[in-house]
């Protein structure tokens, strides 16, 4: 008998605050858990959307565009040889439809400044050498908005805006259980003042 009420005594005491703070502790390891899988998750998807635009811009990037760009000359009258470079904003248009359904604001952006581009270069045929400077400014800079725009998506860069909606209507279960925690937090910090 002496020896059970020793080992019943040596058992320690266990009040609210030690199981609320393991409570607290194993509800911080799941989200861990929750919020690192989610972050594997969206760098395998960013990694297999960079593998596609990889797939179907870099010819465009660094070989068409390029190329066709320079065949494009000036006589001192009009501009010559520009049926290549129409024909690679078209194709550009085309190859980009599978982000019609994909990311419809890539797509149009693709879709609208490669239309825009096109008609500038078919509507500004003839020009003298002055206005061909301003053409070739506005070509470049068309042509750096469209790399700029297929750059960015490869590395995953999205309206910010659209990010945090997307973020919050993804993680809604996530973001709950953080406001739980800390409201047991603060609960618990009141408990001891």
């Amino acid at each position: 008998m002496y020896i059970m009420t020793s080992i019943v005594d040596e058992v320690p005491s266990v009040d609210n605050s030690g199981i609320l703070l393991s409570v607290i502790a194993i509800l911080i390891s799941i989200i861990s858990l929750v919020l690192e899988s989610y972050t594997n998750k969206k760098n395998k998807m960013l990694d297999v959307e960079a593998e596609i635009i990889k797939t179907v811009y870099d010819k465009y990037l660094i070989t068409n565009i390029p190329n066709a760009r320079r065949e494009i000359k000036h006589t001192g009258e009009k501009v010559i040889s520009t049926d290549n470079f129409i024909q690679v904003l078209n194709d550009l248009r085309l190859d980009s439809l599978f982000y019609e359904y994909k990311d419809i604001n890539f797509y149009n952006f693709i879709k609208n400044e490669t239309q825009k581009l096109e008609n500038y270069v078919i509507d500004n045929e003839i020009m003298d050498n002055s206005s061909y400077l301003k053409y070739e400014k506005k070509i470049a800079a068309s042509i750096e908005a469209i790399y700029n725009e297929i750059i960015n998506k490869q590395l995953g860069k999205r309206n910010y805006k659209l990010r945090l909606v997307n973020f919050f209507k993804e993680n809604y279960i996530v973001i709950f259980l953080i406001i739980i925690i800390i409201i047991l937090l603060v609960y618990i910090s009141t408990l001891f003042m």
